[in-house]
């Protein structure tokens, strides 16, 4: 409805000219400038950082020319002149850009057969975001960045990229994104759901690592024990004062203290399954081949992860798959779902770094260490039991109970262990805990609610599965609606510069302009 009129578009097209032609020469000068007309010791320094900061300002002034050109245009057009009326001859307007702050006017018009629509020529036309001071591709880079490192710290490196380096120097930035604002646009994001890649493999065995990872959730109430404390009001608190002023005034008077208010402790166990089949050597590093990595903190995630998996693997090829694991009581009650075949046998592993830490904190006697672990590796229980009686002797009622405790845990994973000693592949879950929850939730003292670290990690598995946040957010933004996305369908089609909703920037002579590359990059 609102497209410029196509007979405009020589007239454009002159206009365009020959603002592309003012920004080729401001550009030129202000480079030989810099080249010739000022002598410094740190002339290369003094040419980069003032190149960048008047190209970032010719670009804009360009952007801002070009919508002034295109809204003269339809505002002299008859075809507007049929339809609609100038509510608002100025507006101004302002938005964040990855070049900067681009701030323009444009033409406030209203329907002559309904005065109640209203509309931005300028803005209908490029589909400016509504109401909104950032454009969506500053919001991908701060999300982007946020899902790398944290909310705070992204923020702070989005603000950095899209402020010159000259006014970073100089402590002037003008734009400075806040983590709050981060928060809002992912509140605000219906994050897709992705239908990943099937992933083909000739190995007959499936390996799964397992471990969980708890991160503070935002505290809601106040309890002592299991009672929960209402939040004082203003009068407890004057009552309060009072009797502490009066407790001043008469020290022998005894002092009727509040009773003090215990948080209680609040987490959200994030579980974590890593996938893969065999493991390939580059160099020095060892890398999981055909890794899948799949994060939730919902309460159902052996429904939710096999859902998953078994559209990207296929399990008829797998004799075997091994589960390495801490053996957590969620883990083992979920094995039997791998099982989707006859052909699967499922195999228990436990980490080696469980049974190594438990059979350590057992005794600090290296000798009966190695004796333990013999006992491992030859079936020998008896000896086993022989070697932890030895152990226990001697020891108080609270340490024999932890050392039972390291025994029961031992016992009860003996073939686990063994299956693992065993296993060509060992786990190296601790570290992919480590990097992939710990360091981005819970490394720094940190609280979230449930909804909104959901979304994180998600978010944070699609980037460690090659997912790009910036264009999963471009393709998704608008969604008004969680959707599903396959991950082939994540490109940058919608962005394809033959196709344009603009007639101008279709033209031949035009598309080999470098304007038409600096609006359709």
């Amino acid at each position: 409805m609102y497209i410029i009129p196509y007979f405009l578009e020589n007239e454009a097209k002159k206009l365009l000219k020959i603002k592309l032609s003012e920004f080729i020469n401001e550009i030129t000068n202000d480079l030989l400038d810099n080249i010739f007309r000022y002598n410094s010791d740190n002339k290369y320094e003094n040419l980069m950082l003032n190149f960048e900061e008047s190209t970032r300002k010719s670009i804009l002034k360009v952007i801002v020319d070009t919508f002034k050109i295109l809204d003269d245009l339809y505002l002299k057009s008859d075809d507007r002149k049929k339809q609609f009326n100038i509510c608002v001859k100025k507006c101004h307007r302002s938005i964040v850009t990855i070049f900067g702050i681009l701030e323009f006017d444009r033409v406030y018009y209203y329907d002559k057969n309904d005065r109640k629509k209203h509309f931005y020529f300028i803005d209908t036309l490029f589909h400016l975001p509504e109401y909104d001071r950032y454009d969506k591709i500053i919001k991908g880079i701060a999300i982007d960045n946020a899902i790398a490192t944290n909310q705070k710290k992204g923020a702070e490196t989005t603000s950095n990229q899209i402020n010159s380096i000259l006014s970073y120097l100089n402590n002037n930035q003008p734009i400075n994104i806040s983590r709050q604002d981060i928060y809002n646009w992912l509140d605000k994001w219906n994050v897709p759901n992705i239908e990943y890649s099937v992933i083909e493999s000739e190995s007959d065995t499936l390996y799964i690592m397992i471990d969980e990872k708890y991160i503070h959730e935002q505290l809601k109430t106040y309890f002592k024990g299991d009672t929960k404390i209402e939040t004082k009001t203003t009068e407890q608190i004057k009552k309060e004062f009072t009797n502490f002023m009066n407790w001043l005034s008469n020290p022998n008077k005894q002092l009727l203290l509040p009773t003090p208010k215990t948080k209680s402790r609040n987490f959200i166990m994030s579980k974590a399954f890593i996938t893969f089949t065999d493991i390939i050597t580059k160099g020095k590093r060892r890398i999981l081949n055909n890794k899948f990595t799949f994060l939730t903190t919902g309460k159902n995630p052996w429904d939710e992860f096999m859902n998953t998996i078994s559209k990207i693997f296929d399990f008829k090829k797998f004799k075997n798959i091994k589960v390495l694991s801490d053996a957590g009581s969620w883990i083992l009650a979920g094995t039997s779902n791998l099982k989707l075949f006859c052909e699967n046998v499922i195999i228990p592993c436990l980490c080696e770094f469980h049974a190594k830490q438990k059979i350590n904190h057992s005794t600090k006697d290296e000798s009966l260490r190695k004796k333990l672990w013999e006992c491992i590796d030859n079936d020998d229980k008896t000896s086993f039991y022989s070697i932890f009686k030895t152990i226990l002797k001697d020891k108080d009622s609270k340490r024999t109970k932890i050392l039972k405790s390291y025994r029961h845990y031992i016992i009860s994973h003996w073939n686990s262990i063994k299956e693992m000693k065993k296993s060509k592949y060992k786990s190296s879950m601790e570290s992919h805990i480590s990097h992939d929850i710990a360091k981005p939730f819970s490394y720094e003292p940190k609280a979230y609610s449930t909804r909104h670290i959901q979304k994180l990690i998600k978010l944070q598995e699609y980037k460690l599965n090659g997912i790009n946040i910036l264009n999963l957010y471009l393709n998704s933004c608008n969604n008004q609606e969680v959707s599903t996305i396959k991950k082939e369908q994540l490109s940058f089609s919608i962005f394809d510069n033959h196709s344009s909703n603009l007639p101008v920037l279709n033209s031949t002579d035009f598309k080999i302009s470098h304007l038409f590359r600096i609006l359709t990059a």
